[in-house]
């Protein structure tokens, strides 16, 4: 008998485990897309846009710590910086930085060029930090109406002016650039 059940036992083909689901992969982080072209702008177009972007365009206006930061260290260093020390980065920023390296700015053609496109660019990021700013304002009750309304009315003069173009707005930019905070 126990012959048998040795015998039976190796016969019987061992029942596989159900897998278990592996869980689900967490999706990979998404950055705004505007901060990433202009990214992929200082990478490709450094000579010609850094200076502009460096002048006109405080950092603390994109809203995404990692491309704050890329942009950051591109205002001081050349992209060959990113490369050079591409080992040193976390695996979050060497997948950003590989992105920005590999991509290149569909914008640009014939009739834009690499600078107006970082024109184009400082201008949306000075839009976002305006409305966000005008928002703000409209928030605070710890000011009188009149301070309220001469604040509101100077941020919708100012979304007017940019809304005009890069040679309207450049002006208004220095001017709050150079303004007290």
């Amino acid at each position: 008998i126990v012959r048998d059940l040795i015998r039976e036992k190796k016969n019987q083909r061992p029942i596989p485990r159900r897998a278990e689901p592996d869980a689900p992969a967490a999706p990979p982080k998404t950055y705004p897309k505007e901060e990433i072209s202009l990214l992929e702008l200082l990478v490709h177009h450094y000579p010609d846009v850094q200076p502009l972007i460096h002048d006109y365009l405080p950092s603390r206006y994109l809203a995404d710590p990692l491309c704050r930061e890329l942009v950051e260290l591109l205002m001081v260093d050349l992209p060959e910086t990113l490369t050079e020390g591409f080992q040193d980065f976390d695996e979050e920023r060497q997948r950003v930085i590989s992105r920005i390296q590999v991509e290149e700015s569909r914008a640009i053609d014939e009739e834009t060029s690499s600078i107006e496109l970082a024109q184009r660019y400082i201008l949306l990021f000075w839009k976002r930090q305006l409305e966000r700013e005008q928002a703000a304002l409209a928030q605070r009750t710890d000011l009188p109406n009149e301070e309220r309304f001469k604040g509101s009315t100077r941020i919708k003069h100012d979304l007017h002016v940019l809304s005009s173009g890069w040679p309207h707005a450049q002006p208004m930019i220095e001017a709050r650039l150079q303004a007290p905070s």
